[in-house]
């Protein structure tokens, strides 16, 4: 058995596999033993070929093989698998003990997805435009990771890329800041996965589903959009928002709107829907909604 490194035209990043050469039928074929993660950096590729070579040792192999040169750095093999005099005995799955685990498919599929939808060239656009001491590109797509993967706050999401990475790409108030940066251009990412889920229905949209409620934070400071207001949290005591919502029939979000905390719902469809004509290419569509957010005037709005 020995290590390789696996590289692949799928992947710009090699693979640490373990791999056990035997004959058959005449025939010297490889044979993957196990494949132990994705190397990203020079810290991945010393821990996951440490991790190999102790799984190589625990199974006792009596003939080990090197590295094939191709597959090394400058042409030189990675240390030699040392074989195992002594036959190792087995491990009871009782005596393992649990240290750490580190999930990678999400940054592999949703990095890519970003980029192909446009998100990351619009982000990076943002940190040449502005200069700041943190990269708005690389904190706006943890966030989104890490809330698909496990829907938490910002500092949890921050926490768990610490424990996943062992470090973190930057600190809670810099995650603050980049949402400032990105708030001016929030009807620009709407409209970017607006067009990306457009692609994906692949059909016009016919039928909107819109509905709004309330979010209150633990605070009585006014401003210019948390306000007093009527509470569907029960909160009339503390400041607040009101966040509208459409979806299409099959539950594809079509875009929001945010209006200060004391605005009547009957005022928010008729701004929401003309935002929305502004951004996609809706010429008519059934919105569906309560009653009670229906105004006078709703009835003469044509998209």
């Amino acid at each position: 058995m020995y290590i390789r490194l696996k590289t692949s035209a799928a992947s710009r990043n090699p693979t640490v596999q373990i791999v056990q050469s035997f004959r058959q039928d005449g025939k010297v074929k490889q044979k993957i033993v196990a494949s132990l993660g994705v190397i990203r950096s020079p810290e991945d590729k010393q821990r996951l070929v440490a991790m190999a070579q102790a799984l190589i040792d625990k199974m006792g192999s009596k003939q080990l093989d090197l590295i094939p040169p191709e597959l090394s750095e400058a042409g030189r093999p990675i240390e030699q698998a040392k074989p195992c005099l002594d036959r190792v005995k087995p491990i009871h799955p009782k005596d393992l003990v649990h240290v750490r685990d580190r999930v990678s498919g999400f940054h592999d599929v949703y990095s890519k997805l970003m980029d192909k939808i446009g998100f990351s060239s619009e982000l990076s656009t943002l940190d040449r435009k502005h200069k700041h001491a943190f990269k708005v590109a690389e904190i706006i797509p943890m966030l989104i990771e890490k809330r698909l993967q496990q829907p938490a706050s910002k500092r949890r999401s921050l926490f768990m890329q610490a424990l996943e990475n062992g470090t973190s790409s930057c600190q809670l108030h810099q995650i603050y800041r980049a949402m400032d940066v990105i708030s001016p251009f929030e009807n620009k990412f709407q409209s970017i996965a607006w067009n990306a889920a457009a692609d994906l229905l692949n059909q016009p949209i016919e039928c909107l589903f819109y509905d709004a409620t309330t979010l209150y934070f633990e605070s009585v400071n006014q401003d210019e959009i948390k306000k007093f207001g009527f509470s569907k949290d029960g909160k009339a005591q503390q400041v607040q928002i009101v966040f509208c919502l459409m979806v299409t029939h099959e539950g594809i979000p079509v875009g929001y709107e945010i209006f200060p905390g004391n605005t009547g719902e009957t005022k928010t469809l008729r701004f929401a829907l003309e935002e929305l004509s502004k951004r996609a290419n809706i010429q008519k569509v059934t919105v569906v909604c309560d009653r009670g957010m229906l105004s006078g005037d709703i009835n003469q709005f044509i998209f």
